[in-house]
Formats: C-alpha cells, sequence, structure tokens
C-alpha cells in the first residue's frame, strides 16, 4: 500500500507546536502566578476553546461525546496539568528530558492499537532522542524532584494514547472544531479539580493578563490546530518526534533569557536530538501494511528456505545494474553537492568560530586540549557503533547473512548498511587522526573547529545514509553527505599540515 506524499510544509508547521509549548516553562515561571499549576493549565485551554465554540457554533453528535471527553482529558486537560506541574517544579530541560519518553510510548501504543509494526529505524530514532534530550541537562546545577518527574513522564503517556487515539478515530469535522472541542472539555474536566485543590487567583497582574493570552492563544489554539492538523498529514510516530523540539526550545529560552548553565555536552545533546527528529520524519516516507497476506508469508518463506550454496553463487555471479548510470549526469551531481558541502562547511566553521568562543571556554594546556579531542572524537565513533548495530541486526533477520562476512560477501539486505559500515569506519578513523593532530596545534577559541566539525560528520552521514537507501546505484543519492563528512577532516588536514611545516 503506497504512502501519500508528505510535504516538508507539513512537517515545519507541525513543528511550530512543540516549539511553542517549549515556551511554557519559561512562561510559567517567569509571566504566571505561582503555586496554581491545575487553575493555570485550565485558564490556558477554557477561554480559547469556549470562544471557538461559539464562533463555529457546532457540537459533537453520538459517540464523539465520549471520545471528546476523553481525547480533552488526554491531549489537554490531564496533559496540560501534569504540564505545569513539571514545569513549576522542575527545569525546563529537566521536565522535557522526562517527555521525551513520548516517542518510545507512541511507537508502543501505534503498534498495539493501529497494528503499524515499529521499524529499527524508529525504535532507534526515539531512544537516540531521549538519550540526547537528557544530555540537555547533563549540569550541576539540574535538580531533580520526584513529584516533577512522575508528572512529567505521566504526561508524556496520556498525550502519547491521545495522539495515537486522534489517529485511529479520525476527527469527523473540521480541524478547527475538533481543536475547540478538546480545548473545552479539557478546561472543564480541570476547572474544579483546580479551584477545589488549589483555590482562585486572589490578584492578578498585566504581566500574568500577557501570560495567559500568550499561552491561550498561541501555546494552545494555534499549536493544537497545528498539532492535529498534523496527525491528519503524517504518522503519528513522526508527529511524536517533532515534541522532542520542546525540550530544545526550553532549554535555549533558558540559556538566553535566564543566564541557566548550558555546556558543550548540552550542545551536542541538541544535536542528537535534531538527528532523531530528521530520523524519525523518515517513517513517513514507507508506509507498513497492518498485515501481510498469506500468499506474500508463503513466498517470502519459501524464498528464505533456499539453500545458502544457492544463494551464494547467485550472489557471486556478475550482475548488471537494473538502471543504466550516466557516468556524466553523476559526475555533475557529484560536483553540485561538493560544491554545496564546501560553501555549508565554511560557512559553518566560521559561525562556530565567533559564536562558540562566546558561550563556551575551550582548553589551553596540551593535556586538556587531547582530552578535548578524544571527547570530540567519541561522538564521531558512536556513528561506527551505528553501523554495527544496523549490520548485526540485517544478519540476524537474513538467512544468507546469519553466517556472517566468513561465509561470504553480503546480500542486497544488508548491502547498504554494509557499505555505510565501511564508509563510516573509513571517514571515523581519519576525522579522528585530523582532530586529535589539531589538537596539538591549536589552542583555545581555534577548538571550536573541532565542535563544528564534529556536527557536519553527524548531519553527513545521516545524509548518507539517506541518499543511499534512495539511490543505491548511483552516486547522487550519497554525493551531498559523502562531500559534508569529509570535506571538514580535509580542511583538518590540510590545516594541520601547513602549521607543522610553515614556521609560526
Amino acid at each position: 500500500m503506497k504512502a501519500a506524499k508528505v510535504h516538508l510544509s507539513d512537517i515545519l508547521l507541525t513543528a511550530l507546536a512543540p516549539m511553542s509549548w517549549g515556551t511554557t516553562y519559561i512562561v510559567a515561571t517567569e509571566l504566571l502566578p505561582p503555586n496554581h499549576p491545575l487553575l493555570v493549565a485550565s485558564l490556558r485551554s477554557l477561554p480559547i476553546g469556549i470562544l471557538l465554540i461559539a464562533w463555529l457554533k457546532q457540537l459533537p453528535k453520538g459517540i464523539w461525546w465520549w471520545r471528546i471527553l476523553l481525547l480533552g482529558s488526554l491531549n489537554i486537560g490531564i496533559f496540560q496539568a501534569l504540564l505545569f506541574v513539571a514545569a513549576y517544579r522542575l527545569p525546563g530541560g529537566v521536565a522535557a528530558t522526562a517527555g521525551a519518553i513520548q516517542p518510545l510510548l507512541v511507537v508502543w501504543f501505534s503498534w498495539v492499537i493501529l497494528h503499524e509494526k515499529p521499524s529499527k529505524r524508529s525504535i532507534t530514532a526515539a531512544i537516540a532522542g531521549f538519550a540526547g534530550v537528557g544530555l540537555l541537562v547533563v549540569s550541576p546545577a539540574a535538580r531533580l524532584d520526584g513529584v516533577g518527574i512522575l508528572a512529567a513522564l505521566a504526561g508524556a503517556a496520556t498525550m502519547g494514547l491521545g495522539v495515537v487515539l486522534v489517529k485511529r478515530w479520525k476527527r469527523p469535522v473540521s480541524l478547527l472544531v475538533f481543536t475547540a472541542w478538546q480545548l473545552t472539555v479539557g478546561g472543564l474536566v480541570l476547572l474544579p479539580i483546580a479551584l477545589t485543590i488549589e483555590g482562585s487567583i486572589t490578584h492578578l497582574s498585566t504581566t500574568n493578563l500577557l501570560g495567559f493570552v500568550y499561552l491561550g492563544v498561541v501555546g494552545t489554539g494555534m499549536a493544537y490546530a497545528l498539532w492535529f492538523r498534523g496527525l491528519d498529514k503524517l504518522k503519528a510516530s513522526a508527529v511524536s518526534y517533532l515534541g522532542l523540539l520542546s525540550p530544545v526550545v526550553a532549554t535555549s529560552l533558558g540559556f538566553v533569557l535566564l543566564q541557566q548553565t548550558f555546556t558543550l555536552i548540552q550542545l551536542f545533546g541538541i544535536a542528537i536530538v535534531l538527528i532523531s527528529v530528521l530520523i524519525g520524519q523518515q517513517s513517513n516516507q514507507s508506509h507498513q501494511p497492518n498485515y501481510t497476506p498469506h500468499s506474500s508469508s508463503h513466498s517470502l518463506i519459501k524464498v528464505e528456505s533456499q539453500s545458502r550454496e544457492k544463494l551464494l553463487r547467485r550472489r557471486s555471479m556478475t550482475r548488471q545494474p537494473e538502471v543504466q548510470v550516466n557516468l556524466q549526469k553523476e559526475e555533475l551531481a557529484i560536483r553540485k553537492a561538493g560544491a554545496l558541502s564546501l560553501i555549508v562547511s565554511a560557512l559553518s566553521l566560521g559561525i562556530g568560530y565567533f559564536t562558540l568562543p562566546v558561550w563556551f571556554e575551550f582548553p589551553t594546556s596540551l593535556v586538556n586540549r587531547l582530552a578535548f579531542a578524544i571527547q570530540a572524537s567519541l561522538f564521531v565513533l558512536l556513528w561506527v557503533l551505528v553501523g554495527v548495530m544496523m549490520v548485526s541486526m540485517g544478519r540476524r533477520k537474513s538467512l544468507a547473512d546469519v553466517g556472517g562476512a566468513a561465509a561470504g560477501p553480503p546480500s542486497d539486505k544488508i548491502a547498504v548498511q554494509v557499505a555505510f559500515l565501511q564508509n563510516t569506519l573509513e571517514q571515523a578513523v581519519l576525522a579522528v587522526g585530523a582532530y586529535l593532530a589539531l589538537a596539538t596545534l591549536l589552542s583555545g577559541p581555534w577548538l571550536s573547529l573541532i565542535v563544528t566539525a564534529v556536527m557536519l560528520f553527524a548531519v553527513g552521514r545521516l545524509l548518507f545514509l539517506i541518499g543511499y537507501h534512495r539511490d543505491h546505484r548511483g552516486a547522487q543519492g550519497r554525493a551531498l553527505g559523502m562531500s559534508l563528512t569529509m570535506l571538514p577532516t580535509l580542511a583538518g588536514y590540510v590545516l594541520a599540515i601547513a602549521l607543522i611545516i610553515i614556521p609560526s
């Protein structure tokens, strides 16, 4: 079954919702009345929901009464209450880290409820995203509160279930009406509980009112409309990965506006989160059928039951590509990718040199510089580990490859994974050598070049893998990723050699 075409605009518009939710943490602590998380959650949802219903003049019918009651409670009422409890009791990044488990939960809920079998890519992206968000809060100043962490985890679970149920039931009305119903129900569910537990707010300042208006209109009304629109256009799991952008925004705002600590490790965490979001969006490109027809299963079993000797003989034969490769076209594509990578690399290295030293203090002593280079190299070698895991998992699921490398060359089933591992290993060895050499020759702000090179390496590997999957017969698909990985390393060697042979 062919999946509907996904447009980049749909992904970007949906991403605006979690990005606006990322501002909730700083708005709650700086603009809203303290000690009223439940009432604040109700007041950010209920007024805008009632206004929309009064304007649109449409109510649920039949079975949708209880469905909206459940969806409004999961997506708005319970989730917002838990979100504000976490926001008041934890730093923004810590609260968002616990909530970053949502993509894993959505993958599981989608498997159970929607019968969407999780792919290795989606699980890997979810775990990487959770780990990346965790790195955002590696700070001695980060305080942990048990109640706040439980609230963030529970909030991730409730909204994760709500996301999948919205996808399962499909909205019966327009986007604005559907959003208005849930906002109103969520606010009504919370209001009596909030008034009973917390009481009313005795005084509202102008700052408080501005905070409520922002959260109601932008952080709730517009954000949820975009979120539910995204659930119409994208897969539930792909939408959940975009939620990882919320802690990135929260942590960045805390650093910019509240002078919260921000370390080099947190910067790598942001890079990992962004990469996991990109990987997660790849699940939109292919549709996993909910079931496999009997005839297809029978054919697959029949093919896999062939003797290994026959498979090896077939693989050893010289095969002609199914599609004729145009060498001139390939060469032109490689040159274009190289030129684009050169521009991107030069701009990135320049921007990194002028901005990173403002945020971070780089080491000056030789021992500390070498330690810094080794630590940076770890993030490059992680991509080798990713390649090893991909090949290992592929071999376990292929009769032709389960015997390992000693039994023969890889089959087509894992050819891309093996090629990715081999190329990544080569590139990683070269990159680590360049980082160590530069660490012995450069000091202070100049070490920011290594940080930028590591980021470009990660982006390059990701683009290389995606391009290889799309076009494994030609060089066009992987040219950009390959050149973006290689050029910073090549520049590092040129700079190191120049510093060695040219007298200072």
